[in-house]
């Protein structure tokens, strides 16, 4: 290993300004899902069309960012040490930082992963407020059209197949 904390300044600027927009691109992020939670609540169909579309450039945008990071990672590991290291992480760039660049990264690190807690976390939400109104949907389809006993194959969205289903005991007394 060469010499330790003589990363250049032009690297340090760009693994921190990569981390800079990639923490404000995962706020984005969760503040569109916390929206697209509202929205379900809603059922505003065209505002959760304009709102998957909006979340989907996010992502790309961040990963783009994620790759970026990860070349100038790459980049400064591969000019500092003889060896390669298996995959380009922030803890395998932090002993190549000056005490305070190494505080810096720290902090958007530990921001990052916070922040994509938070976006797990609001995705399961909507996850599971989109399961529950397409089962909503379904007891009320069933509902509409049940022909005595009879209970019709409700319609499944894509990747949940055809199922029957009859209407819960709650919403037969309704």
């Amino acid at each position: 290993m060469k010499d330790m904390n003589n990363l250049k300044a032009e690297t340090v600027e760009k693994l921190v300004e990569g981390l800079r927009t990639n923490t404000r691109f995962s706020e984005d992020l969760k503040n569109l899902l916390r929206a697209e939670n509202k929205a379900l609540k809603t059922m505003a169909a065209q505002e959760l069309f304009r709102l998957s579309k909006e979340k989907e450039s996010l992502l790309t945008k961040i990963q783009y960012v994620d790759d970026v990071l990860k070349g100038v990672i790459e980049e400064a590991v591969a000019a500092e040490e003889d060896d390669k290291p298996a995959a380009p992480t922030l803890a395998a760039i932090l002993p190549l930082l000056a005490e305070s660049e190494r505080q810096i990264v720290k902090q958007y690190r530990q921001n990052l992963r916070e922040l994509r807690q938070e976006i797990r976390t609001q995705t399961l939400i909507n996850r599971r407020a989109t399961l529950d109104t397409l089962s909503c949907l379904n007891e009320a389809v069933n509902l509409l059209t049940a022909h005595g006993d009879q209970a019709p194959a409700t319609y499944g969205a894509v990747g949940f197949g055809r199922c029957s289903v009859q209407p819960s005991l709650i919403s037969r007394e309704v």
